[in-house]
């Protein structure tokens, strides 16, 4: 799976997320189905197991419309980037399917500004996604590294308002991006020991910030 899509769209920066909302709300139940399903479609994709991916996907539209009809919301690019994501499926393009799920996934992102959480839950995703970097460091699986690195410098770009509600600095969230970058610059060069050494960093720095959430 090429990883230039991915670091590319992280590196461009945020996406402005078109949704007509009413006043911050409690969740519905079903924004909760869909971050769990987040993770069961990347998993599916990145398997080229396309028929369970497309499954999920269907899944997540399913909610997602109930989701915006419970809220009273609209949010047209967001359902948008789903239909995207479901067609590079049906593609079976490894490429677009990439692409289009970072789209969707950072529009979901900042749909999630709609709703009040007592924890905000793009911390867990945040935190999981380093997780799984580490896993792929230990495998040397570098291209799954900088692509997880890519999904946690999107999904922090799109929360950083609510790292700043948790104490977290601007110059301090700065620093954390530029190691995200040297993360996957280093991963891009297949450097091993650099990689694992750029990612205790990240993780510290991550955990600290949800110390402070707490």
């Amino acid at each position: 799976m090429k990883v230039a899509k991915k670091v590319l769209g992280f590196l461009a920066g945020t996406l402005i997320v078109l949704c007509f909302s009413v006043a911050a709300q409690p969740p519905p139940a079903g924004v909760d189905t869909i971050l769990k399903a987040l993770g069961e479609l990347e998993e599916s994709f990145e398997k080229k197991d396309w028929g369970a991916a497309l499954t999920v996907a269907n899944r997540i539209d399913n909610e997602l419309l109930d989701v915006l009809v419970a809220s009273r919301l609209e949010a047209p690019l967001l359902e948008q980037a789903l239909v995207k994501v479901k067609g590079s499926i049906h593609e079976g393009n490894s490429i677009k399917v990439e692409v289009n799920y970072i789209l969707f996934q950072k529009r979901f992102v900042g749909f999630l500004d709609n709703f009040t959480f007592e924890i905000y839950p793009v911390f867990e995703l945040v935190a999981l996604s380093l997780d799984k970097a580490k896993e792929s460091a230990e495998k040397s699986n570098f291209d799954e590294v900088a692509n997880e690195m890519a999904e946690t410098g999107n999904m922090v770009k799109e929360a950083h308002g609510h790292y700043q509600k948790s104490g977290v600095t601007d110059r301090e969230l700065s620093e954390f991006n530029a190691k995200v970058v040297s993360t996957i610059k280093a991963a891009k060069r297949k450097n091993r020991d650099l990689v694992t050494q750029e990612l205790k960093v990240v993780s510290d720095m991550h955990a600290s910030f949800l110390a402070r959430g707490q």
